[in-house]
């Protein structure tokens, strides 16, 4: 009986493929989300229209909050771009969050969002950056409703100077209060050399 276990156990490790000390992690796919809860669906249960939460925060898997506040908007306030949640930049006021992801050095890497603004506000900025490299989108809520938001898609292409990223997204609108932009469905991928 214990050789017949043995030979079980010996047999469910045939074909895995464990890290070894030194060698570096397998390549992801090019077409491979690097960020982990880019849609927002992934947190704490929510059981009103949305969620604040503040600098420090630990409540948004996958996402830290670094400054100011942020909420996560549920369907039954305002229409997302993909899923059941998205996130408002300005929780009270405005917000940033960052995450951390693996990159190779010297290669093209692409972030890319969908971006809106809270209803029948003027411009809103949204700051994307990645190292010392950042790029401002600008965005109007003038002509949006609760459940017509107009997400527009945008994108940006930075060069990974190092092994690791992180990415950064915040609002920019001076003196916005509760009233921000919206982001959803985050991604950043490798592009083909």
């Amino acid at each position: 009986m214990r050789m017949f276990i043995f030979i079980l156990v010996a047999t469910a490790f045939v074909g895995l493929t464990l890290p070894v000390a030194g060698k570096p992690a397998p390549k992801r796919a090019l077409d491979e989300n690097l960020l982990t809860n880019g849609d927002f669906e992934d947190g704490p249960k929510i059981t009103q229209q949305w969620i604040t939460f503040s600098a420090g925060s630990k409540h948004l898997p996958g996402w830290e909050i670094i400054r100011g506040d942020v909420d996560i908007v549920e369907d039954s306030f305002w229409t997302p771009a993909e899923g059941k949640r998205s996130l408002d930049l300005n929780g009270l006021e405005p917000g940033a969050i960052r995450q951390s992801f693996l990159t190779e050095k010297n290669k093209k890497y692409r972030v890319q969002f969908l971006i809106s603004c809270t209803p029948r506000t003027t411009e809103r900025k949204v700051k994307v950056a990645v190292g010392k490299e950042s790029h401002i989108f600008t965005v109007d809520g003038t002509n949006n409703g609760y459940k017509e938001m107009n997400w527009t898609r945008v994108s940006w292409d930075f060069i990974a100077t190092d092994e690791k990223s992180v990415l950064d997204i915040s609002s920019e609108t001076k003196n916005s209060g509760a009233v921000g932009p919206a982001i959803d469905d985050v991604t950043v991928r490798r592009l083909k050399s």
